[in-house]
């Protein structure tokens, strides 16, 4: 990588190191939050999940193919997102109340309205849409349960629009363990209630809520402390509503929406795909859990780029390219250690564990644990190189990337469905998220390269 010559103009190398240590704080409050909520939210596969797969039958299979449809839906968000996260950053350590609130209410304002828009679409359009056209036939015995799972989403994704306005502020203000706290106390609180509705009730239904819908209000929590305690000046900011701003954040969201069209196609259609291609529903109930399996030991995997991403945006605003390269090169080196244990470890202990908490018919074996372990490499990569291009505003390639994603995953869908069981979803986030990845380093160097030329040129 090119080496920054230059000092940027009118920088107080003070303030510079002041920036820079107030980034380092908050890192390490981010990856200590982020340890106590991991460790609370490993409780879904190895609690909530086998004690649902052992007392609920097969409405377990339909309680994993809702939860894949609402992995869709949330990721289509339109409206909120990564972009108020990386306008709100520039004012994480000098504050700028009239710009916080005009982001703040703009970005509100955007998340609320697409989500209304999606959820009067998925009320409005879904029970008229026959069952079998949405999950496949394996599922049509589950039909009853299925409606009002699809209809339940339709409410659940106007919460979401109100959990994510202070996830976007918290995320910008570099403060992600605000999130991370309320995230750990909303899963332990789940992982308390949800068992005792599962054992007592044996109720499909109020298992699919509590384990879905618990964490979404728990965490709305989030946005009553942002505007009560945190940032109180917030609550007044209807008055610096920017239709402008509020527009450029849609449009921005709108291309990380189209970037998520490669983690639908390669995580959740694959799951969906087994209703109308798989031999038994138990395939999507068995391909739910270990996505589900995936994206639990994910969060643990990626906590320290979790933590980091956040301030490589204020460092970006900063211009100060040291620090992100220093930080660069620490996670790759981390991924790199951390991937190698990973593989190791879910290999040779993984199956153990796993026949000890499932039905046999849910349960994975050996080789079936080596593919997890290979989708946590690649899924954290391409999760951290995401992070940078959104970061940095690079909003325009991650929706590149994210097609690319979408294209190598129904390249690798149509073959890889020939041989069932969990092979399609894993063989499909492997090589999607490989491909991904490959082309966000590309952009990043290119990226990097001309921000660094333009700064030692005084620009």
């Amino acid at each position: 990588m090119n080496e920054v010559t230059t000092t940027p103009p009118n920088e107080n190398p003070a303030e510079t190191q002041s920036s820079a240590q107030i980034r380092n704080q908050r890192i390490k409050l981010s990856a200590v939050s982020s340890v106590i909520s991991k460790i609370a939210g490993i409780s879904i596969p190895l609690l909530i999940l086998p004690l649902a797969s052992r007392n609920l039958g097969s409405d377990y299979d339909a309680i994993m193919a809702i939860a894949s449809l609402s992995g869709i839906i949330s990721m289509v968000s339109l409206g909120q997102g990564a972009a108020a996260c990386y306008r709100v950053a520039k004012y994480a350590t000098e504050p700028n109340e009239p710009a916080e609130q005009s982001i703040f209410i703009s970005s509100l304002v955007s998340g609320l309205v697409s989500a209304l828009f999606i959820a009067l679409i998925v009320l409005g359009l879904t029970p008229f849409v026959p069952i079998e056209n949405l999950f496949g036939p394996q599922l049509k015995s589950q039909e009853p349960l299925l409606r009002f799972g699809v209809m339940y989403l339709g409410f659940q994704i106007v919460a979401n629009a109100l959990n994510g306005g202070a996830v976007n502020m918290f995320t910008g203000y570099m403060e992600t363990h605000q999130i991370r706290l309320q995230m750990a106390l909303s899963y332990i609180l789940t992982s308390i209630i949800t068992p005792l509705i599962i054992i007592y009730t044996k109720s499909a239904a109020l298992t699919m809520v509590t384990m879905m819908g618990l964490p979404t209000v728990l965490q709305l929590g989030l946005l009553f402390k942002l505007l009560y305690k945190d940032k109180p000046h917030l609550r007044n900011s209807l008055k610096r509503f920017d239709r402008k701003l509020s527009i450029d954040i849609f449009i921005d969201n709108v291309k990380q929406s189209i970037s998520d069209v490669g983690e639908i196609l390669s995580r959740q259609v694959p799951i969906l795909a087994a209703g109308f291609i798989g031999l038994s529903s138990n395939e999507i109930g068995k391909s739910g859990t270990f996505l589900n399996w995936q994206i639990s030991l994910l969060s643990i995997f990626i906590m320290l780029t979790g933590a980091i991403a956040p301030s490589v945006s204020h460092a970006f605003q900063d211009r100060d390219w040291p620090w992100i390269d220093r930080a660069y090169k620490k996670v790759m080196i981390f991924l790199a250690g951390a991937g190698l244990i990973g593989i190791l470890v879910l290999t040779i202990f993984g199956p153990k564990l796993s026949s000890a908490l499932y039905k046999a018919n849910y349960a994975f074996n050996g080789p079936e644990f080596f593919l997890l372990a290979l989708t946590l490499v690649a899924s954290a990569l391409k999760s951290w190189q995401s992070s940078i291009a959104q970061a940095m505003g690079m909003f325009s390639a991650n929706l590149k990337s994210g097609l690319i994603q979408a294209l190598v995953a129904i390249l690798v869908l149509i073959p890889a469905s020939k041989l069932g069981g969990v092979y399609p979803l894993a063989l499909c986030m492997i090589s999607a998220d490989v491909c991904r990845s490959i082309y966000l380093i590309w952009t990043y160097r290119r990226f990097r390269s001309v921000q660094i030329s333009a700064l030692n040129s005084g620009r």
